[in-house]
């Protein structure tokens, strides 16, 4: 009993520390990304392997594939400019290392949004949840566009729940990015919109209340 009591006492401690919480997290999330990658074999979808082409052609300067999901090939092709492997399987390695990397990026992300609403420690806990949520560890295998897709997507969210009216220029960037990864983005697009629309319409009727204040006043 005291045992359990110890227990809920560190972990209670441990939650209320959000950097150590968000790091022990990060790596149970790149573990369990490790241990289900078969890096053996190619990957099954193939979308994959026509990112691999695309990118590989992008990093050669060829830019007759450029198409409007540029985003993901592009990116990839930046670091394939820096390595030159034998077979495809090294580059479909290469481009599971940078799935994981953006699926992990995506939990801190989580994290912020997630304490604009809840307390700290269930923050956390959302956060672990998406770390090992099965289906968002399967789509950071496949190679494809989910991983970007999510990350860009939390970011617009993350700067369009901010009270700094500038940062809506940063979830604009970012939902035009998500739209760019894939083109159900182009709702993420449409939400901005409509949120900077309430925002200004909300800002020029305080604006118009602070005058006619004024005015009575004077």
């Amino acid at each position: 009993m005291q045992f359990i009591k110890s227990l809920d006492s560190y972990s209670e401690k441990l939650l209320q520390k959000p950097i150590i919480s968000l790091g022990i997290i990060i790596v149970i999330g790149i573990i369990f990304r490790i241990y289900f990658t078969n890096w053996d074999i190619p990957p099954f979808a193939p979308d994959a392997f026509v990112f691999l082409i695309e990118g590989t052609s992008f990093s050669n300067g060829d830019f007759s594939y450029f198409s409007n999901r540029f985003l993901w090939p592009m990116f990839i092709s930046f670091f394939f400019l820096f390595f030159n492997f034998d077979d495809n399987l090294g580059y479909f390695n290469l481009m599971r290392i940078l799935t994981m990397i953006i699926s992990i990026a995506s939990v801190p992300i989580i994290y912020f949004i997630s304490k604009n609403y809840v307390d700290k420690k269930y923050a956390i806990l959302t956060s672990m949840f998406f770390a090992v949520e099965p289906n968002i560890i399967e789509n950071s295998l496949f190679l494809i566009t989910e991983p970007l897709f999510i990350l860009c997507g939390l970011l617009s969210f993350y700067f369009l729940i901010q009270k700094k009216d500038k940062l809506i220029l940063l979830a604009f960037l970012f939902a035009g990015l998500s739209f760019d990864t894939r083109l159900n983005g182009i709702v993420l697009v449409l939400l901005v919109l409509i949120f900077s629309i309430v925002k200004i319409k909300k800002n020029e009727f305080s604006i118009k209340l602070i005058s006619d204040e004024i005015e009575k006043k004077s």
